[in-house]
């Protein structure tokens, strides 16, 4: 699939040992700059408008966060922040507002300053009124959205976007720095809760309280933060790093680029109706699922078949029972697979997404319908007598990866994204497997 199209998962180090925190800034050459990290207002035109132009030229030009802007802010889950940069009065302006030479920059950028600010409190140094920030320019430099994954006591970091004008200044360092801020502030609260219910109560009512935040020797655990960038994206890894995120996995992903090259892939094909793409944009399921449905063979053809590649798939997958398989018929069943190929087989111990990880939630209902549909699978190859099947010539006979079928586990989903809107279908395939032959 090539380099660009790997994702480099991270988890923040910082979080979990705030003691190794440093935040290094790089300094914009402006007088009396003041950040303040806020909530993205949907409602404020100028935001939505300077939105759309920092996702101008995304993905070239076809980037989802316009479109799921709204829903994030509504999701309780999330926290879709903005980073806006403000130039505040000097002692040194004249009448006309010319800065003088001396300024300085105040940063706003702890978990309080959030809070603060969730509630609509003005934070830092408050020189001037809201007028005179109008006049000055209350510019918004810079977007995120964290995701908060409670199933799994983790979040998410994502839709991390500058400004076009505002690059490579430090500037989605200070926002994801106040983000790691409070996921730690969260942490404290929240540790604070449980042992006031723990002092009040027995353990097990503590461990379902708050079963995320407990691991099994019964120790609180702070949130695991993760995101994801292309390898490509030397720029986002260098920001990430400043507020101590480490690579931890790699997730390989299809190139889109190379998807909408295939017949009746891409989106904008004649036989999608107005309806379809208007309902495209707005993010509906009913568009999704009418595409997928109403393809045909010489619309587009299954992803192997289009990319030549049935010949790949080896006699002995051919010819693997059906009884290796089963369905996976709720979200704890899927969570358990999860965890135990994790501390069994040294998976990631996460269901990999586009971009993402998929954990189940109440603002995953994409998981939710895919289970309830039969659409998550566990595959278990350890019944499969490979004797029978390793012969001389099949691709997996040849395997270095093959084994005697002993640890080779997997788990299949299938569930629908809507913030791909290049292509005429929006299911994902995800994998977790113990090895490559599985």
């Amino acid at each position: 699939t090539g380099n660009d199209n790997n994702t480099i998962t991270t988890t923040n180090k910082i979080a979990t040992n705030p003691m190794n925190k440093k935040h290094q800034f790089n300094k914009i050459s402006k007088p009396n700059t003041h950040f303040e990290v806020v909530p993205f207002d949907p409602n404020n035109q100028k935001d939505v408008t300077t939105l759309q132009e920092i996702c101008a030229n995304v993905y070239g030009g076809g980037d989802y966060l316009p479109q799921m802007a709204a829903s994030y802010v509504a999701d309780p889950a999330c926290s879709f922040m903005a980073l806006k940069m403000t130039i505040m009065p000097t002692v040194d302006d004249d009448d006309d507002g010319n800065h003088g030479e001396k300024g300085n920059e105040d940063v706003t950028s702890t978990a309080a300053s959030i809070t603060a600010s969730m509630n609509h409190i003005t934070t830092g140094d408050t020189a001037c009124n809201s007028e005179k920030k109008d006049e000055r320019g209350n510019i918004m430099v810079a977007v995120a959205n964290y995701k908060r994954l409670h199933a799994q006591n983790a979040a998410w970091i994502e839709a991390v976007r500058t400004h076009p004008d505002y690059r490579n200044r430090g500037l989605a360092s200070k926002l994801l720095a106040s983000i790691v801020d409070m996921a730690q502030q969260e942490d404290k609260e929240r540790k604070s809760q449980i042992v006031s219910s723990f002092s009040s109560s027995s353990s097990s009512s503590l461990s379902l309280s708050s079963p995320g935040n407990i691991n099994d020797n019964g120790v609180f655990a702070p949130t695991n933060i993760l995101t994801c960038t292309i390898q490509s994206n030397k720029g986002m890894q260098r920001a990430l790093q400043k507020v101590g995120f480490v690579p931890c996995n790699i997730i390989p992903t299809l190139s889109f680029a190379k998807l909408k090259e295939l017949p009746g892939w891409a989106a904008d094909d004649s036989n999608a109706t107005d309806n379809d793409k208007r309902n495209d944009v707005n993010g509906t399921d009913e568009a999704s699922e009418k595409r997928t449905t109403t393809m045909t063979a010489t619309d587009a053809q299954p992803l192997l078949t289009a990319l030549d590649l049935n010949h790949k798939v080896s006699q002995r997958a051919k010819s693997t029972p059906t009884s290796c398989w089963r369905v996976v018929s709720s979200e704890p069943e899927l969570l358990s697979l999860l965890s135990d190929l994790k501390a069994n087989f040294g998976t990631c111990g996460y269901l990999p997404g586009l971009y993402e990880y998929i954990v189940p939630g109440t603002n995953r209902l994409d998981l939710k319908k895919s289970i309830e549909h039969g659409l998550v699978l566990a595959f278990d190859g350890s019944s499969v007598v490979s004797a029978s099947t390793k012969q001389e010539g099949s691709d997996c006979g040849n395997d270095e990866s093959y084994n005697d079928g002993n640890g080779e586990r997997a788990i299949l989903a299938f569930t629908i994204d809507k913030r791909i809107s290049s292509l005429k279908s929006r299911w994902v395939c995800s994998i977790v497997a113990t090895s490559h032959s599985a």
